[in-house]
């Protein structure tokens, strides 16, 4: 029976979002599987090396393997593992989270990870003068603003000198207070 057949299927194989099963004629049979679209990499904090991959729903659906470099940001929640597939974040977190992907990418801060730290405070690592660095962003405040914040630091001085500066190590931007950007410079 074909619904027993894509049931089958899709327990064997958790990277199939969809799956069709038709017949050809009475010996044959077209089975069409879609999979899940890659764009991030899922981790839980206690284990943040043990990674899924997870497509733009927030579907977490297949171990990765161990990447050098930054092939696919890291989103690192606090939330279980549940058997595969199997929903992590709203499409809504995902959406806020690839949005600020792209608007930092556009201007030469590449993130690494995205890091929930509490219902207040997420932290997104990026590289700067080859040392991580990191944002401090409050998830609650609307994806705009928080950008808007970013982008005006990085034109106001003296933090924009600073920042273009490559002997120096930027150590953390801080965004989760309105209308105010903290931020620190190692000594």
């Amino acid at each position: 029976d074909e619904s027993y057949l894509k049931n089958t299927i899709k327990q064997k194989f958790s990277r199939i979002e969809n799956i069709s099963v038709s017949r050809d004629n009475f010996h044959g049979l077209t089975i069409e599987i879609k999979e899940f679209d890659a764009l991030y990499l899922w981790c839980n904090q206690s284990s943040a090396e043990d990674c899924y991959f997870m497509d733009n729903q927030g579907m977490v659906y297949s171990n990765a393997p161990v990447f050098s470099g930054t092939a696919y940001p890291k989103i690192i929640t606090n939330k279980e593992v549940s058997p595969l597939p199997f929903s992590a974040m709203e499409v809504s977190e995902v959406s806020r989270i690839t949005m600020l992907n792209d608007r930092l990418s556009v201007i030469g801060i590449t993130p690494v990870s995205f890091k929930y730290i509490s219902s207040r405070e997420m932290i997104v690592e990026f590289l700067h003068n080859k040392d991580i660095s990191t944002i401090k962003v409050d998830p609650n405040t609307a994806t705009e603003t928080t950008l808007e914040y970013i982008f005006s630091a990085i034109r106001t001085e003296p933090f924009s000198s600073l920042f273009q500066n490559s002997e120096k190590k930027l150590l953390y931007i801080d965004v989760r207070f309105p209308s105010k950007v903290v931020y620190k410079f190692e000594e």
